[in-house]
């Protein structure tokens, strides 16, 4: 990077935090001692222009003296009178100055007008301060209190995430522990901003020897962390569809499915919309399970228009062959909460955990509605058909094939 005088360049970032104003100094005055000499000020970054080391050099931070940045001709000219060369601003808060020569005197700002910096510092923080506060205490600080009393519902949904969007889950999991450290670092920046501001209004000087350091590993964590999260949740949601994350083909009546699962073409049936829509079978591994999915003819009615075709049929069948019987238990019992209860009927099957259906008749001829939700171990399926066909003898062998499948584990 070199200016327009040919002159190469380095950006720096800020070593320190923006409210420490000596240490800001100290960092200016030794740089140039290296031979880097201070050329502009950019976000939380200093650029300087490479030369010879300059050694006695003195670089003060003076109050700004407008809001919008405008810069104070009349006292850039009574410095530069003095000694004190202009040299650029930070943000809206600070005038940047330095004086090449020793025997000059030293700019000495009272106190009291240098917490006007931290008047400004305060008020652009406050905002964000007292909308940060509720929602730390809410989502912070009590949740442990809310995970103990309703910790088998965090660990139900937790499972549940991690089966359907195991990914997304992990991401979110991760963000819990970010906002907590980030959110407690700036509450703790906005007091301390507040702390030294009270300090320099009584009249008292900030201590020179202390400083607040301000880490590049630690700015690194707070704002690209996230910006990874959310760059990683789009591609997950973007190529969540394609290979080798999932599986995806076209049914037809010659389609061989894995066993247990079934189609409409093995129950002799086709699906209930001409042409075919969501003729589809998916299979989309995971770190924590595999799922299965059927959809076929999805959204059709049973003829509820009163022209029911006895050969056409809706089917949705989804297998879930997930790491532990947790994962499963969750799946059904995030099912259950979901569903009206009223209307299903539990129902007792050899081998199968857990199972309810909802049956129902619609249109003339009558179609079939079913609805059944079953868990074997560590598997879970739900299906849904719509038909004149009873679908059971192919849910039996459905259920069978994950009792044999669990027993063989």
């Amino acid at each position: 990077m070199y200016n327009a005088n040919g002159d190469k360049l380095v950006r720096k970032f800020l070593p320190v935090q923006l409210y420490d104003i000596h240490g800001m100094e100290l960092w200016f005055e030794e740089l140039s001692a290296q031979g880097l000499i201070l050329d502009s000020f950019g976000i939380r970054s200093a650029i300087f222009r490479v030369g010879e080391p300059e050694f006695g050099v003195r670089y003060r931070l003076e109050p700004m003296t407008y809001w919008d940045r405008s810069l104070d001709y009349e006292k850039n000219e009574a410095y530069a009178q003095e000694g004190w060369e202009y040299v650029d601003f930070i943000s809206r808060y600070y005038y940047i100055y330095r004086c090449r020569d020793s025997s000059v005197p030293d700019l000495h700002t009272d106190p009291v007008t240098q917490s006007l910096v931290f008047d400004r510092m305060f008020k652009r923080r406050l905002p964000v301060f007292l909308l940060a506060v509720p929602f730390y205490v809410r989502d912070h600080l009590c949740a442990p209190v809310n995970i103990a009393q309703n910790g088998s519902q965090f660990l139900l949904n937790t499972l549940y995430s991690l089966v359907l969007n195991p990914w997304l889950a992990i991401i979110s999991l991760l963000l819990i522990p970010w906002g907590i450290a980030v959110t407690a670092a700036y509450l703790w920046r906005t007091w301390k901003i507040w702390q030294l501001r009270c300090q320099l209004k009584r009249g008292i000087p900030l201590d020179e020897g202390r400083r607040y350091p301000r880490s590049l590993v630690r700015s690194a964590l707070s704002w690209c962390f996230p910006a990874a999260c959310f760059l990683l949740t789009f591609l997950l949601v973007f190529f969540h569809s394609v290979p080798p994350f999932t599986y995806h083909q076209m049914l037809k009546p010659e389609t061989s499915l894995p066993a247990p699962l079934f189609s409409l073409y093995d129950m002799e049936l086709k699906e209930g919309y001409e042409p075919p829509l969501n003729n589809d079978y998916e299979r989309s591994p995971s770190p924590f399970s595999v799922n299965y999915s059927i959809t076929q003819g999805y959204g059709w009615k049973g003829g509820w228009r009163g022209n029911l075709d006895v050969q056409e049929a809706m089917l949705e069948l989804n297998l879930y062959d997930t790491l532990s019987p947790a994962f499963a238990k969750a799946m059904f019992e995030r099912y259950n909460t979901r569903c009206d209860r009223n209307n299903w009927q539990s129902l007792n099957y050899p081998g199968v955990d857990e199972m309810y259906a909802n049956a129902s008749l619609n249109g003339h001829p009558p179609a079939k509605s079913l609805i059944l939700h079953a868990r074997v171990g560590s598997q879970y399926v739900y299906t849904c058909f719509t038909g004149v066909k009873d679908p059971w003898p192919h849910i039996m062998r459905l259920l069978d094939g994950m009792v044999q499948a669990e027993s063989n584990s």
